[in-house]
């Protein structure tokens, strides 16, 4: 396997990605829905927004792929940065430089590879990329397309469309400071991001008299997806869940996986009918199609406790959470697939 080539300008490179703050950072919605269309315009298993730092390929977005990140010096995208052009691998198996590559001659069995670069400050910083375990070769016509995705892309790479107090959290922190932040399965805030995001947050609101709502979403019956369908399966359900999520609400709107199957949405200037606008938005969105995982299609309900309160003094994280908590024991008790709303008091 050829290593790959560390480009010339790697300084300045790097020093765009770090200025995009994207490494270790939440999935976004506005990502992950160009690699799903990639998936089904070029009907392949796998798409990903790459982006290469120092030492590693970071998954911006990944349909198809359960892992977050991978070691740069066996990453595809690494080759890919080197040049302005797509980078196209029709047979890895036979191809001089990816035979021998762990992740061709063992599982997951790469066999096809075409990535575009993605630029930042006029740097290559990633690519938008496209995997299938089968030889496959790109019509002219599809690579233009693979191109103006890739642009799309760089297009969003300009904007900032996370809130505020979630940008300049980004900002503040290294790479291995966000990290800690970020649940590695479904690439959401963790509970200490959510924890440090929600007092942020609550503080602006509290300066500027908003509204605010926190929804507390738990996967119904999650335990027995495990054990009928085992722990890949569940770990892929939690992963398009979360997907699922970041699609329904706003993209200001703060997700985080808060326990095990549970997540916690925090909406700023959000009063109490949109809250709950959202949360039967996030029911719909998860129980109108099944999951599939590991080949088999899986229903799923969710259910929601919803609070919502306008900032002021007495109003606390904890208790909003505890709030939303009780809303969602009421769902629960209810018998599920829905959401209740609670009050803050």
């Amino acid at each position: 396997m050829r290593t790959p080539a560390i480009p010339a300008n790697e300084v300045e490179r790097t020093a765009a990605v770090d200025a995009l703050a994207m490494v270790h950072s939440p999935a976004e919605e506005r990502f992950d829905r160009i690699t799903r269309l990639a998936c089904r315009l070029f009907d392949v298993p796998i798409s990903l927004v790459t982006l290469i730092s120092r030492d590693k390929q970071w998954f911006k977005s990944a349909q198809g792929l359960g892992v977050p990140e991978t070691p740069r010096d066996v990453a595809f995208c690494a080759h890919a940065i080197n040049h302005d052009e797509l980078l196209l691998v029709e047979d890895a198996r036979v191809h001089p430089d990816f035979h021998d590559h762990p992740a061709v001659t063992d599982d997951p069995h790469v066999r096809f590879y075409a990535g575009q670069p993605i630029q930042y400050q006029g740097q290559l910083v990633g690519t938008l990329c496209l995997v299938d375990y089968a030889p496959g070769t790109l019509t002219e016509e599809q690579k233009d397309t693979l191109r103006s995705l890739a642009a799309w892309v760089e297009n969003e790479l300009r904007v900032e469309a996370l809130s505020a107090e979630q940008t300049q959290l980004l900002d503040e922190l290294d790479e291995a400071r966000r990290n800690a932040l970020i649940d590695p399965l479904t690439k959401a805030w963790n509970r200490q991001g959510m924890d440090v995001l929600m007092q942020r947050e609550l503080a602006v609101a509290q300066r500027s008299g908003s509204d605010v709502c926190v929804m507390l979403v738990d996967v119904d019956y999650y335990k027995q997806v495990n054990d009928r369908y085992g722990h890949v399966a569940g770990d892929e359900v939690l992963r398009e869940v979360a997907q699922r999520l970041r699609g329904a609400v706003r993209p200001q709107d703060v997700v985080a996986r808060y326990g095990g199957d549970e997540f916690l949405v925090f909406a700023a200037q959000c009063p109490a009918e949109m809250g709950q606008f959202l949360a039967r938005r996030l029911v719909e969105r998860v129980s109108g199609r099944p999951v599939t995982a590991e080949g088999v299609e899986i229903p799923l309900t969710l259910s929601i406790g919803v609070t919502a309160a306008n900032a002021g003094p007495g109003v606390l994280a904890t208790k909003l959470v505890n709030a939303a908590d009780q809303a969602l024991y009421e769902t629960k008790a209810a018998g599920r697939n829905g959401m209740t709303f609670r009050a803050f008091a």
